[in-house]
């Protein structure tokens, strides 16, 4: 560990100099994904959860003939994993055949914090990446439910919306089992007590 770590801080200087990224190995890249730059941003897994909750908007990215690929789209997460819903055919789910290897991003601006230099201006926000794996729900019951937890989030109003098979068929709900979950923030003074321990 000592060591990665060692060979991790002579990439990212502190200079004013770009970094060398060229030397990085696989090695360095996975202590990299461990780290928090900024460990003090960090946020506990309860918030980020909160935050999976209550975004109305994700971003979930793919790969499309090993280039990347990223689309904003409606979801909703439940018991700890993402759902989403999508016509049956299409690049998104071609990509995600091929590859259900993905990467989901929500977020929420809260503020800008501005300056009178360019290069002090900052964000005020919150962020979470979750890294996973897809899998398609097959089972007509559990399509179902799914897209009636999408209704109730979407509508904000509870109730046994139903679906003909018709429409059952029609669609397809894919379900992100997450591997990691990374949160990041930067609150405001006047928010601070809300960050997590």
């Amino acid at each position: 560990m000592r060591r990665v770590l060692a060979r991790l801080s002579r990439v990212v200087t502190t200079s004013t100099q770009a970094p060398d990224y060229s030397s990085i190995n696989e090695e360095v890249e996975l202590e990299m994904e461990r780290q928090l730059r900024r460990r003090e941003r960090r946020m506990g897994l309860k918030d980020s959860e909160e935050l999976l909750r209550t975004a109305p908007v994700g971003r979930l990215g793919m790969s499309w003939k090993n280039k990347p690929y990223v689309v904003p789209l409606t979801f909703v997460y439940n018991d700890g994993r993402i759902y989403l819903h999508s016509a049956k055919r299409g690049k998104k789910m071609v990509s995600l055949a091929k590859n259900p290897r993905v990467c989901f991003e929500v977020d929420q601006l809260i503020r800008i914090k501005t300056s009178d230099s360019p290069c002090s201006f900052s964000a005020y926000y919150r962020s979470v990446i979750v890294s996973g794996k897809v899998r398609r729900i097959k089972m007509v019951h559990k399509k179902a439910l799914i897209l009636r937890k999408l209704t109730e989030k979407y509508t904000r109003k509870t109730g046994e919306s139903t679906f003909d098979k018709n429409e059952l068929e029609r669609v397809e709900v894919v379900e992100i089992i997450p591997r990691r979950i990374t949160g990041k923030q930067n609150l405001p003074p006047d928010k601070q007590h809300a960050r997590a321990p």
